[in-house]
């Protein structure tokens, strides 16, 4: 199992990508832009659930 740093580490560079990604991006056409926002906002979704899912865990230990 990894340590709540390495978690945490890895929310923050999911979060990262996932804006550095849409900043970068320029979609040509409408479907290209929907299926680029669904996956940055999958990446953003993945990352808050890895944080919070962290720190449910780190309180139950406590």
């Amino acid at each position: 199992m990894l340590n709540p740093t390495t978690y945490q580490a890895a929310a923050r560079k999911l979060r990262k990508l996932a804006d550095d990604l849409d900043m970068r991006c320029k979609p040509k056409t409408p479907r290209e832009k929907a299926a680029l926002t669904s996956t940055v906002h999958g990446l953003s979704r993945y990352a808050k659930n890895l944080a919070d899912r962290h720190r449910r865990k780190q309180f139950k230990t406590i």
